[in-house]
């Protein structure tokens, strides 16, 4: 894949053509925002003991680990809305589907087909013996289809519905109040109904009235949030503004999830974990969009770094689906094969697993891509050459 000075690869790996109607630009807080949003994802995966109540720190760390970076795939779905649904501005709907739907498409089944096979291969290396029992084309096909390979590839199957549907929200994006419209009944139905039946009203109320198909996806929300923060919201506000609602978005959820599940109460924490506070509680919204305007009140000064410093940005940014697709697998690794201190260390402390984790996967994501590369620079060169 070519990428030209104004096109930057975005969370699915596709090329990503940041233009409008006019002069070409690249926005250089989307791959800052990539990068952080990267990390917030492997902060999520090491700290999935949270999801085992208990009445210790660590418990209570990884409860606040998640809370932190719970705004990461959400930020993916904004970059992801804010790049492609103007795409009537460059292209036809054929075209975005070749250029989009098959490219997402095709990693996600590559990328499954890896992990399958050395989930079921090597199952010793990975703790995944389940996979290995039922090895064969009709579970994988199976599994592929129920997104059992890999759980952190939910977001791939998201970003694809999105992607069937983007030609029918890409007719409102110039139309500023019609946007707005959009993204407040997406809003109440998606997060304001699951709201109220927390609350205490039944479900039942709510089934044939407002559970709408169309506007119940909570991250079409964000799809659209993207596109309308950066090309018609006109005000502005300072970062510090941005990062102490992001802040203050996390402790809100840190202290709902704690209380919710007990922590705070006689009885001791419960024994099952309860998410809401923090994956379904509409302030993970206001944390994200937050998180997403820090970056972009930065850009200025992002372009403002040295061209040194934008490049490895640019290079980590375009690591990104690389890192995400496999560091499952360096997670794996990694609690099954490292032992002794060194084991012990990084199941004691997640902030180190994080970044082991990442600058692992990241130095094969790119070695890769370098591998790649050159292969494809000989085989051209071999085509060129029986040419002539």
């Amino acid at each position: 894949m070519t990428i030209t000075a104004n096109t930057r690869a975005d969370t699915t790996g596709l090329a990503v053509d940041t233009t409008r109607q006019t002069a070409a630009k690249h926005w250089e807080f989307v791959d800052v925002l990539n990068v952080v949003a990267c990390l917030a994802v492997i902060l999520l995966h090491v700290s999935l003991n949270a999801f085992s109540p208990e009445p210790s720190h660590a418990w209570g760390k990884a409860v606040a680990f998640q809370a932190i970076g719970i705004f990461a795939v959400p930020v993916y779905f904004m970059i992801s809305g804010m790049n492609l649904l103007g795409y009537r501005h460059r292209y036809s709907t054929k075209t975005f589907f070749k250029k989009r739907l098959w490219r997402v498409g095709r990693a996600l089944i590559l990328a499954s087909l890896v992990c399958y096979l050395l989930f079921g291969l090597f199952p010793s290396a990975f703790g995944t013996q389940a996979v290995a029992d039922s090895f064969g084309p009709a579970d994988f096909i199976r599994r592929f289809l129920t997104d059992d390979i890999n759980g952190f590839y939910w977001f791939l199957y998201s970003i694809i519905y999105l992607y069937m549907i983007t030609p029918l929200l890409s007719l409102a994006t110039d139309d500023k109040r019609l946007m707005r419209y959009l993204i407040v009944v997406n809003f109440a139905i998606a997060w304001g109904v699951p709201l109220v039946e927390r609350l205490g009203v039944a479900e039942q109320y709510f089934t044939s009235s407002l559970h709408w198909p169309l506007y119940m996806s909570q991250d079409m929300l964000y799809f659209l949030l993207g596109y309308y923060l950066v090309h018609h919201v006109e005000w502005r506000f300072p970062v510090w503004v941005w990062l102490l609602i992001a802040a203050s978005a996390a402790v809100v959820m840190f202290v709902t999830a704690l209380w919710t599940n007990g922590y705070f109460g006689n009885a001791g924490v419960s024994g099952e974990y309860h998410n809401y506070a923090i994956n379904g509680s509409p302030v993970r919204v206001v944390e994200s969009a937050a998180v997403f305007m820090v970056f972009r009140e930065l850009e200025p000064r992002l372009r403002a770094l040295p061209e040194r410093a934008r490049s490895l940005t640019r290079t980590l940014s375009g690591a990104v689906l690389g890192v995400y697709l496999f560091h499952l697998l360096t997670l794996n690794w990694l609690a099954v094969n490292v032992h002794g201190a060194a084991g012990a260390a990084l199941s004691r402390f997640p902030l180190l697993r994080l970044v082991v984790v990442y600058l692992v996967t990241v130095a094969c994501v790119i070695a890769g891509k370098w591998a790649i590369a050159s292969i494809q620079l000989v085989v051209n060169g071999r085509r060129d050459g029986n040419a002539h």
